[in-house]
């Protein structure tokens, strides 16, 4: 009995993903507006980091990722038509949102990183669905970025290491929306 409800207590959500479309219909080749928003659902302050550059492609942490299958298909990251940059900009404090119970923290506004163009899975007309997955389980030093030179990684490390520290520990998964690509005009 106390198992059950050390597991139960344990199991209790703390961070909550909803990402919203501003629209559910998009031309071939337009700009896909999704904001996606975290919401603190605990009864303490904790800290989150927006999707910053290499968060989307699993480079650096946290990982922040959407996620399309079209039809019956399996899930699949978004999928870059185009190279990426090697480096990262190096994490700073002012990264680290702090969220109060019941508030909510924008991880993506816009578009930032993800007009339909520059992914092979949304560049044909069709129906999509779409989810976001927050991965904050990454090593602490996969999120620092750069690439930097040791004695400052070391350094930076020590200075964001309470901020980290505060940053919910999970993989959470958004809900779902649809998406309607249509031919370009």
């Amino acid at each position: 009995m106390i198992t059950a409800i050390a597991t139960l207590f344990l199991a209790q959500p703390v961070l909550e993903l909803q990402i919203k479309a501003q629209k559910a219909t998009y031309r071939a080749n337009q700009d896909i507006y999704i904001d996606v928003a975290a919401k603190n659902v605990s009864k303490k302050t904790f800290e989150v980091v927006p999707a910053l550059d290499g968060c989307d492609t699993g480079r650096r942490g946290p990982s922040g990722r959407f996620y399309v299958r079209s039809g019956k298909k399996n899930w699949e990251p978004l999928s870059y038509k185009i190279g990426r940059c090697g480096n990262t900009n190096p994490l700073e404090a002012q990264n680290f949102l702090p969220v109060l119970p019941g508030q909510r923290a924008m991880l993506v506004q816009g578009p930032s990183w993800y007009p339909s163009s520059r992914f092979s899975q949304l560049g044909a007309p069709g129906q999509y669905e779409v989810k976001f997955i927050y991965d904050t389980t990454l090593p602490f030093e996969s999120w620092i970025g750069g690439p930097l030179p040791a004695d400052r990684m070391t350094q930076r490390m020590i200075d964001l290491q309470s901020h980290f520290a505060s940053v919910p520990k999970g993989e959470f998964e958004s809900n779902v929306i649809r998406i309607t690509v249509l031919p370009e005009e």
